[in-house]
């Protein structure tokens, strides 16, 4: 997880839809910009996937 920029130039999510569960699909759009040197730049980013349909999170183990 990560908190979005208070500024809504920076990252904007425009579309954003599916399930949010292990093995969703998710789908959706984000776009964004940023001025730097006195230049502005922008961004866009369509996606869409799949979800694992296990957690990734597996603790700390001792090898088995």
């Amino acid at each position: 997880m990560f908190e979005l920029p208070k500024d809504k130039d920076v990252l904007k999510i425009e579309k954003l839809s599916g399930d949010l569960k292990p093995g969703g699909k998710l789908t959706g759009r984000i776009t964004g910009g940023k001025l730097s040197d006195g230049l502005k730049y922008s961004w866009e980013a369509d996606f869409d996937f799949h979800l694992p349909a296990k957690s990734a999170f597996g603790g700390v183990s001792c090898g088995s």
